[in-house]
């Protein structure tokens, strides 16, 4: 494989990400594959369906594998049937079946990813969905070009392929790295394939000096959360970025378990101006990942997900400085207001907390 260091660009919000995103779609010439957790038929799902028809109907490749559960509501709309009409192949990710009857819990895994693949030359990658609830969300997709794009045609592929039923053994994760500092690391639990929590951990246990890590759902279970106790133990800087917008169920899960890493000298802050989607992790300003995954029980045990991670300076030096950008418009949560809680938020904590697999 030949290989070079990735151009890349960030996009810091959902609708600058859908512009862009948009707009490479348009410019496509052979082949657009996308990824999505959600596309809704609303007014932003539209203009995704529009460009989508209209490039099938040119003649492009378009192939969209979607999470059933996220796109249901396009499921059932006309857009659905637009894609079909124009030539767009579209999979569903674990649509319902009978046999959903004799699982338990039968709503997963769910297709998490977000990654969309143009002209097998240019990948975005990162935590944006589409639909219209999200804008001006703070989220991140990262625009790149270069070798990288190999590796997430790989996880693509591979996902297209098990939900055709293909039972051939080929892993979610790509086999080989970059000499340029990038690499891809997916998750497919449900394959026993946890590639991106199990380095996750592994750069926690070997952390020198500093952690920062950055998601919108907290519910760190007995993976995640004695690694990071260890850390706090050596001494090295935790600090922790999480959303004051969250979903209430994750939210008060992740405060009461904030308590103990705060008493052990973690800092965690709550961002204030909007909702805070991003995924991003940053291990000794020399490791950092972005995409798809969130610190919460779905993502760590159940979900698909895909991972951009770097040890590329001048890519990890950029994460950092969006990492502090965001903590500036953030509060920190102190050990007395983890205290002061209001008592609604203590007990649902207390409730919920042996389900945090599944939040």
């Amino acid at each position: 494989m030949t290989d070079s260091t990735p151009q890349y660009q960030f996009h810091t919000s959902t609708t600058d990400a859908w512009h862009a995103m948009l707009k490479a779609c348009s410019d496509a010439k052979k082949s657009i594959y996308l990824e999505e957790y959600i596309l809704s038929p609303d007014t932003i799902g539209t203009a995704f369906v529009d460009v989508l028809s209209r490039k099938a109907q040119e003649g492009l490749t378009v192939k969209l594998l979607l999470d059933w559960y996220g796109c249901r509501d396009l499921k059932k709309s006309e857009q659905y049937q637009r894609l079909l009409d124009s030539g767009v192949q579209v999979h569903f990710f674990r649509p319902p079946k009978w046999d959903w009857l004799m699982k338990s819990p039968r709503l997963f895994p769910r297709d998490h990813r977000k990654l969309l693949i143009l002209d097998d030359a240019i990948t975005f990658v990162g935590g944006v969905c589409i639909y219209d609830n999200i804008t001006h969300w703070r989220d991140t997709m990262v625009e790149l070009s270069g070798s990288i794009t190999e590796q997430f045609l790989h996880t693509f592929h591979r996902m297209w392929q098990k939900v055709e039923g293909d039972e051939r053994d080929i892993t979610a994760n790509p086999s080989f790295e970059t000499s340029s500092g990038f690499s891809v690391y997916a998750n497919a639990p449900d394959s026993n394939e946890n590639h991106f929590v199990d380095k996750l951990i592994d750069r926690i246990k070997s952390a020198k000096h500093s952690i920062k890590l950055t998601s919108p759902y907290f519910t760190p279970g007995e993976k995640l959360l004695p690694v990071m106790q260890d850390a706090l133990s050596r001494n090295v800087k935790l600090e922790i970025l999480l959303s004051n917008y969250s979903k209430y169920l994750p939210y008060v899960v992740g405060k009461m378990q904030c308590g103990r890493l705060i008493e052990h000298g973690a800092h965690i802050y709550y961002y204030e101006p909007t909702m805070l989607h991003l995924k991003m992790m940053i291990i000794d300003s020399e490791w950092s990942a972005i995409g798809s995954c969130n610190l919460d029980g779905l993502s760590i045990h159940h979900n698909q997900e895909v991972m951009l991670v770097s040890v590329y300076p001048e890519f990890t030096a950029s994460l950092d400085k969006h990492f502090e950008v965001d903590k500036s418009s953030s509060v920190r949560f102190s050990y007395a207001d983890w205290q002061a809680r209001p008592v609604s938020q203590k007990i649902a904590g207390c409730v919920l907390l042996p389900f945090r697999h599944y939040l």
